[in-house]
């Protein structure tokens, strides 16, 4: 394989078919293998993808661990692939440090292991395996896969299975201090050393309460002076995790929302953009002397609250509308400057008026001024105001597209209602 000797992989090295046979791949050794498939022996890319996948899964039933579905897994190889193949386009620029450090972030993460891992592998696994799983993630990634253990796929008839698994050994042959090795480097690479168990039962049910009712990060408070927190205890779809605060503080609330519908209103009446009006509620927010952080703000959430407010404005008005039940529709064609951008466009104001009452409709949009297209939008904003019925009459002007014996707006209109 000369060719090989000349591919030269950016942030990779060069592509190797190979990958640690007593040890669980690390990315690196994944997208190794990928390149490999795809560069020097030329598949497709979704042949290097799957080849890859299925040498990893391998690797896998030799250690005997549950892992995800394949698809799962060629879903996180091709966003692995993905996120390389952005940092490599811009590989040839002027470094900016940006770049390098999204590259110091992205060559730290490919050195950790490749984690296919299935939901809930703690309860799918005997003692030994998940500490062996736990060690191969820590940096040291202390353990060995033995040569013994047996895939997944063989058929194993013999009774000795639990041999086999104890077989997957590690680097010392007394486990008691393997496991103490383990708990070692465990702590010495983990940000949460002073966490503390908690040994009261009702404490426990009520963090398993505060966990159920808020998914996200929970903190709770112990002493400065703590022991590990035994995870097994909590669940970890609800608890993600665990940090220690002071005596003083106190469990984080739930963000609080800043747009009412008075301040969406003022917005649009003051035509604010949604960035604009994030900035202007930040500064007042910190004026008054508040935590910026207890509150949801981002223009996002500005944009999903006005037209949240927007539409229930709209359903209200609709809902709750008292008018009399013989209206007349009044309509006009205007050209009119567009709502976004500066270009001109046609739009059709429609209001209804009666005894003691008026009121707008809308201003639809159409894309000329024809007969049916102002009688297509008319109808059909009476309708969506459910007052088609109640229309006993027509104000218009006396353009020939309104009053047109075949093809008028008025003629169209009266022929629909």
């Amino acid at each position: 394989m000369s060719s090989n000797n000349k591919i030269k992989i950016y942030l990779i090295g060069d592509p190797s078919k190979n990958m640690p046979e007593r040890k669980l791949p690390t990315s690196q050794n994944v997208l190794s293998l990928f390149f490999y498939n795809y560069k020097v022996l030329a598949l497709s890319i979704n042949q290097s993808y799957s080849q890859a996948i299925t040498e990893v899964q391998t690797r896998w039933a030799r250690a005997q661990l549950p892992t995800k579905r394949k698809d799962h897994c060629l879903s996180k190889l091709k966003k692995l692939y993905n996120d390389w193949n952005k940092l490599s386009k811009s590989r040839f620029n002027i470094k900016s440090p940006t770049q390098l450090r999204n590259e110091s972030i992205f060559l730290e993460r490919i050195r950790n292991i490749f984690d296919i891992s299935c939901q809930d592998i703690d309860k799918l696994v005997t003692k030994d395996q998940n500490y062996f799983f736990k060690a191969q993630c820590q940096p040291t990634r202390r353990g060995l896969i033995s040569a013994g253990c047996p895939d997944n796929n063989t058929n194993s008839d013999n009774n000795n299975n639990s041999d086999n698994i104890n077989n997957c050994d590690y680097n010392n042959n007394d486990h008691d201090n393997n496991i103490n090795d383990y708990n070692k480097d465990n702590n010495e690479n983990n940000n949460y050393n002073n966490q503390k168990i908690y040994e009261n039962r009702e404490e426990l049910e009520n963090l398993n309460n505060i966990a159920s009712k808020e998914p996200e990060i929970i903190e709770i408070l112990a002493g400065e002076k703590g022991k590990e927190i035994d995870s097994q205890k909590f669940s970890s779809a609800r608890l993600k995790r665990i940090s220690v605060l002071n005596d003083d503080e106190q469990i984080p609330t739930k963000k609080q929302k800043i747009v009412t519908p008075l301040i969406a209103s003022v917005l649009d009446r003051t035509n604010t953009t949604d960035r604009s009006a994030m900035f202007i509620i930040a500064a007042v927010i910190i004026g008054l002397g508040h935590n910026l952080n207890e509150y949801h703000l981002s223009a996002s959430t500005v944009r999903r609250c006005r037209m949240e407010f927007r539409n229930k404005l709209s359903n209200d008005l609709k809902n709750h509308l008292q008018i009399n039940n013989y209206l007349v529709a009044h309509f006009d064609g205007k050209i009119l400057h567009d709502i976004v951008g500066h270009e001109m466009v046609d739009r059709i104001p429609v209001t209804v008026s009666g005894m003691n009452t008026s009121h707008l409709l809308g201003a639809p949009k159409i894309t000329n001024g024809t007969g049916h297209q102002q009688a297509d939008a008319v109808v059909q904003i009476l309708k969506e105001w459910k007052l088609d019925t109640r229309v006993k009459a027509l104000c218009f002007d006396t353009t020939n597209s309104n009053t047109g014996r075949l093809n008028g707006a008025a003629v169209l209109i009266e022929k629909k209602l």
